[in-house]
């Protein structure tokens, strides 16, 4: 399948009808880009899960994480705040460097790993 951030970037395709999609006015203006692929519910005429944008404290370090449902896979990036992490995202799309920068979830048995041990 292939990447649906960067088809995006490359050859993005606007919706037929974009009357029932939620526009997000901060996140257009400061992420064109990511903000198009918040709204995908829609992929080569399937239906996918939308990703998920979320602030995270963890350890005293304010994230921003990018969570591609459909692909299994995360992109955090460490920020002063919410605003600094969507344009952060929007740079690394804009660059074409977010492919590469993916982690994907550790699933227990997917591609045959153990996942982590909870104590």
């Amino acid at each position: 399948m292939t990447d649906i951030l960067t088809a995006l970037f490359e050859s993005g395709k606007e919706p037929d009808d974009e009357s029932q999609l939620i526009t997000i006015a901060d996140l257009r203006k400061n992420g064109p880009n990511l903000h198009d692929f918040m709204r995908f519910s829609k992929w080569e005429g399937a239906d996918v899960k939308t990703p998920v944008l979320q602030y995270v404290v963890q350890n005293g370090v304010f994230w921003v994480k990018l969570s591609d449902h459909e692909r299994q896979r995360t992109f955090s990036t460490e920020c002063t705040g919410i605003l600094a992490g969507v344009k952060a995202i929007e740079n690394h799309i804009v660059q074409g460097a977010i492919s590469n920068m993916w982690r994907p979830w550790n699933i227990p048995g997917k591609n045959g790993s153990k996942g982590k041990k909870r104590s």
